[in-house]
């Protein structure tokens, strides 16, 4: 009997060791979380789709094997998922951003998308897609939060609100961005342009915040972003500045200047915290054209909460 029981262990042991077992073991796992689970080749192919597609795109999982995954995210999110999608290929990893896919009735409630690239499985990306209904039927409010319609982005108020508990809970950094005369160069593009546009540029502020939905718009070409310690500014604003030269004839676009606030959190009160920022937002939103220095009001705004 001994040796049929331990027979019967060693048996046991390899069935939920075996390869199928494990990764069987993993998808479980990652439905804890998940909705939708989806791996990609470098090309954006599907290779592999389990969960809820149906519920959110309308077919089964194996309908959109083999099609291109950025033709299943929402028209205004394609260059947002595109954005992390190279990053990841750099950093590794994708951290619960909020997009939308596209459904056969149009956009679908916004999901939440994580993933990550796994060097030894040739550079595959392997996504996560969570379902969270939070906006209603007209796209711009979210359990109290505003955000504009067409970009995303947060709005001042709701920013600046987000903006405090983000820097007071994270090694976080706010950066203040200022695109001096993009209301007229905006203006005068043709409507189609002005969506693309505004698609662009929105979204490079998001792609580059902590969760990807850590940026608002304060004023006319002007934003702010909480991103993780030692975000590359430089290149944020080179990559501003390219999405509007490509609008522009003479292919001069609108130069993006920014200044990036690096607080010490310690010891900072949440309320002062709160007015200094607000104080400090404002300030930039009112601020016209190039009249003023975005590294000026950075520096005060440190003062301001010490």
């Amino acid at each position: 009997m001994l040796k049929a029981k331990d027979t019967g262990d060693d048996l046991t042991d390899l069935l939920m060791n075996s390869p199928t077992a494990a990764r069987d073991r993993f998808v479980a796992f990652a439905f804890c979380w998940a909705d939708m689970l989806v791996e990609l080749d470098t090309s954006r192919r599907i290779l592999f789709a389990v969960g809820a597609t149906k519920q959110l795109l309308g077919v089964q999982p194996e309908a959109i094997i083999g099609r291109n995954f950025m033709e299943l995210v929402s028209v205004k999110d394609r260059v947002l998922v595109e954005q992390l999608l190279f990053m990841t290929s750099k950093r590794g990893r994708i951290d619960n951003v909020t997009i939308r896919l596209q459904g056969q009735k149009g956009p679908t409630p916004p999901v939440a998308f994580a993933g990550h690239v796994l060097p030894d499985r040739k550079d595959h990306f392997f996504l996560a897609l969570r379902t969270q209904a939070h906006l209603d039927d007209k796209g711009v409010a979210e359990q109290g939060v505003n955000r504009d319609k067409s970009t995303g982005l947060l709005s001042k108020d709701s920013f600046s609100a987000m903006a405090v508990q983000t820097l007071k809970d994270n090694n976080a950094e706010l950066t203040l961005v200022n695109m001096t005369g993009f209301q007229s160069f905006y203006d005068s593009l043709d409507e189609g342009e002005r969506q693309v546009l505004l698609n662009t540029v929105g979204t490079t502020p998001r792609a580059n915040s902590l969760g990807g939905d850590s940026a608002g718009e304060v004023g006319d070409g002007k934003f702010g972003i909480v991103h993780a310690a030692g975000l590359d500014v430089t290149a944020l604003e080179a990559k501003l500045a390219e999405a509007t030269k490509a609008f522009d004839p003479a292919g001069k676009g609108v130069a993006a200047q920014s200044a990036t606030v690096d607080m010490d959190m310690t010891g900072v009160d949440e309320a002062d915290l709160a007015k200094g920022l607000v104080y400090t937002i404002n300030n930039f939103k009112e601020q016209a054209g190039d009249k003023f220095n975005v590294k000026d009001i950075a520096a005060n705004m440190d003062n301001l909460v010490k």
